[in-house]
């Protein structure tokens, strides 16, 4: 099995091996592979297991069960091997779902019979709490000039980019790559003009004033790019940084799951700044789009999702301020009784 994913691997790295759509594999999904890819090397040698790959096509009834059984153990022991690891469900069901691409095309491109077996590899998954700065929170960042002094440079170009990004709800990817011709003026208006890296979407949308200002501060020091490189872990601990300096501290839920079941109960509580990553930029900007009661269809287009995406609505922290005016409204109009005398017959 190991001499077949390598292969798998390396065709998917080539292009030999393509998306349904036709386009090639993204790196980072190869690099997912690579990391499953060494995942099962580590299980095979701390855990004694032989991984191999049997044809199924002439296998006797008894044989057959057999080898249900083998991959039934497996799935089994691999888990556990994950969660031993201090792994949990959301991860090592992105890894499952890995391993099941990599039967399927065993299966399709390799033409060799497993019957199917790995479709019953259960793949753990568990939404997550959502965290993103409220519209005050945004602000502050935007325009407290007085809190902007305190930082440092590069705490200052984080934050400017957390800003951005929280703006177009662009992953801190496809930020990194934005140049000069991704920036277009019609009609003295100025849009960001971008094709996601992950999704190959296109998106355009219109830049506020002080998005145009945050562009402008690094107009010397970008060189091609729109903004100045800074590593992915970088810019986390910086932005925790940046959280903690402007006072988001407040203890939220911190909740993770094995085996369908919450674990670390006693350690749930975490500051909001320690929560703070590249990830809560996308996320704060489609869940404040959606608050102000934009059209889904539109923040699809501004963040490049296809209608009905998961992600997209995972994405949606619930709008719960959304949620709670809404409601608010129904509660006022229930609990103001009307004039009932006006429409009472005298009989």
């Amino acid at each position: 099995m190991i001499s077949l994913y390598r292969q798998f691997v390396r065709e998917s790295l080539k292009g030999k091996r393509l998306q349904k759509n036709g386009s090639r594999i993204r790196k980072s999904t190869i690099r997912n592979y690579e990391n499953v890819l060494q995942l099962l090397q580590k299980f095979i040698s701390e855990e004694s297991f032989e991984l191999r790959i049997v044809t199924t096509t002439k296998l006797r009834k008894n044989e057959f069960k057999s080898e249900q059984n083998y991959w039934k153990n497996f799935y089994t022991r691999f888990t556990a091997f994950l969660f031993s690891k201090g792994a949990h469900d959301n991860y090592v069901g992105s890894i499952i779902t890995n391993i099941k691409v990599f039967f399927n095309y065993i299966e399709q491109e390799k033409n060799i019979s497993i019957s199917g077996l790995h479709k019953k590899f259960f793949v753990l998954q568990n939404e997550p709490p959502i965290y993103t700065l409220d519209e005050q929170q945004l602000q502050q960042l935007i325009y407290e000039k007085v809190f902007e002094q305190r930082l440092d440079y590069l705490q200052k170009l984080t934050k400017d980019i957390f800003v951005f990004g929280a703006t177009v709800a662009l992953r801190i990817s496809d930020l990194m790559n934005l140049k000069q011709h991704n920036i277009l003026e019609v009609n003295g208006n100025v849009y960001l003009r971008t094709s996601s890296i992950k999704t190959n979407t296109f998106s355009q949308v219109k830049l506020p004033e002080y998005a145009l200002q945050i562009i402008s501060k690094y107009h010397n020091k970008r060189g091609y790019f729109l903004f100045p490189h800074i590593y992915l872990n970088t810019f986390n601990d910086h932005l925790k940084e940046i959280g903690e300096l402007a006072g988001w501290t407040h203890l939220v839920e911190k909740q993770r799951f094995k085996r369908g079941l919450v674990a670390n109960a006693s350690n749930m509580k975490m500051r909001f700044c320690d929560l703070m990553s590249s990830h809560m930029m996308r996320k704060t900007a489609i869940t404040n789009m959606l608050v102000h009661q934009m059209d889904e269809t539109i923040v699809r287009k501004i963040s490049g999702h296809a209608p009905g995406s998961k992600e997209f609505y995972r994405y949606v922290n619930y709008a719960q301020t959304l949620i709670d005016d809404k409601t608010d409204h129904y509660f006022e109009a229930i609990s103001q009784p009307k004039n009932m005398q006006k429409n009472m017959k005298i009989v």
